[in-house]
């Protein structure tokens, strides 16, 4: 009987570890996006959509839509969300001209109020760009993504994943649970009464 008290101590602590790691590692990560990020459209898109891996909180998430000139395209600040609060919708302007377009996204997590940021970039193409006649003109050239000429401000910051601290956090975490379950295991181990 007294051997079952430090064993479930540890199994107490282990599923403590567990559970608290799962609640400081979760941050709303976008899976898919619509226009996908350095895509080349033929028409101007009606809105854009991201997909994240957790709900995100309306009233605290932001996203814009700009043109090269920085100016808006989107068409109000109000961001549409599913009844899960997993798919971003924002409406664009019906007058999207050829060009590049970058997302800025600022969204926070419903489930423990992380804060993730990003952006993209997309290119809307016009008429196909006509030579000009035999004098030895040039088509005119495709648009490029710059997004250091494009990005300014907090929102610009690309978020790719989870940070070096964050990876060495779930890291120094599942070592410190391997090292609650050896020791359990080792507890469980010595503490057997010896076999006659």
């Amino acid at each position: 009987m007294k051997n079952i008290k430090p064993v479930a101590i540890i199994i107490s602590a282990i599923a403590l570890l567990l559970v608290f790691s799962s609640i400081v590692f979760a941050h709303a990560q976008p899976l898919k996006y619509d226009p996908q990020p350095g895509s080349r459209l033929s028409k101007a898109p009606d809105s854009v959509q991201v997909w994240f891996d957790e709900a995100i909180e309306s009233d605290l998430s932001r996203f814009q839509v700009l043109d090269r000139a920085k100016n808006h395209v989107e068409v109000s600040d109000a961001l549409m969300l599913s009844e899960n609060g997993q798919h971003a919708t924002v409406p664009l302007q019906s007058d999207i001209k050829p060009g590049v377009y970058t997302v800025l996204w600022r969204v926070v997590s419903a489930d423990d109020g992380h804060l993730t940021k990003g952006s993209y970039a997309f290119v809307v193409e016009g008429a196909a760009p006509s030579a000009t006649g035999a004098a030895g003109g040039s088509a005119t050239p495709e648009p490029t993504i710059d997004m250091s000429a494009m990005v300014s401000g907090d929102l610009g910051t690309q978020s790719t994943g989870p940070s070096p601290l964050d990876i060495a956090s779930r890291w120094l975490s599942f070592a410190l649970a391997a090292l609650l379950m050896g020791g359990a295991a080792f507890i469980g181990l010595v503490s057997r009464p010896a076999a006659d």
